[in-house]
């Protein structure tokens, strides 16, 4: 029995590694095969109906999903480093029906945005996120919501930016830290899928990953001081 449980996750290992290898394989192709987001592509998108409208910066075409009357006050969502705006799909029309005028890019590198060849650094993401509002002739402070890699951007951006924001959401936040919630063991292939309970997250923390974390830390983290650091509002739990 001990032996065929190992025969088991021996060739499931296996299974995973070619799957994982396969998947990079074809990214590598379709990376080569990717034609250059030049306007014509963009407007061909938009054509298609897969894209609403670009904005475009130094680095590239920003694809951008925009709703809301153009009066209100102004949202911008910031999806995290798994995948692109659409992520924020389910949030758009209860933010209108706030009366928010809702602005969800897809970064540099997702969705169908641009992915220039160049480092993709600190300054690499605020300067899109600056160029993104300049564009779009934003004027006043914004609210800013970010998710998981999307929370450091919206946290540096409002650091360095306190007058041009209006609050800041970050929804389970990247960079405040490792919070370990089980056993690294539990985490190994095969071994944490049989029956292991939904880990219980600390204090402030929430199991689905959509609900804000450290509130008080946060404020403090992004520089803000006595500036609001807003969450009910965003943190609806609409994002699944």
């Amino acid at each position: 029995m001990a032996m065929g449980t190992r025969a088991l996750a021996r060739l499931g290992g296996m299974l995973a590694s070619a799957a994982v290898v396969s998947a990079a394989s074809i990214y590598s192709v379709a990376d080569w095969r990717r034609v250059p987001l030049d306007q014509p592509a963009c407007d061909a998108l938009i054509a298609e109906g897969k894209a609403q409208t670009f904005v475009q910066t130094s680095r590239g075409f920003i694809h951008v999903r925009t709703a809301g009357p153009e009066t209100g006050p102004v949202v911008v969502l910031v999806h995290g480093g798994v995948v692109g705006g659409q992520a924020f799909a389910n949030w758009i029309e209860p933010l209108v029906e706030e009366g928010y005028r809702v602005v969800v890019p897809d970064l540099l590198g997702y969705g169908y945005s641009a992915r220039p060849d160049v480092p993709y650094t600190r300054e690499f993401y605020l300067g899109q996120l600056r160029s993104l509002i300049d564009e779009l002739g934003i004027d006043g402070p914004v609210h800013l919501a970010g998710g998981t890699f999307g929370g450091i951007v919206v946290a540096e951006f409002a650091a360095e930016n306190p007058r041009d924001v209006a609050s800041v959401a970050l929804m389970s936040p990247a960079g405040l830290g490792n919070s370990h919630v089980v056993n690294p063991v539990l985490l190994t292939p095969f071994i944490g899928d049989w029956g292991v309970p939904r880990p219980r997250c600390r204090p402030g923390h929430s199991s689905d990953g959509h609900r804000v974390c450290r509130i008080a830390r946060t404020a403090r983290y992004v520089g803000l001081d006595d500036r609001a650091v807003e969450v009910s509002r965003f943190c609806r739990g609409n994002a699944e």
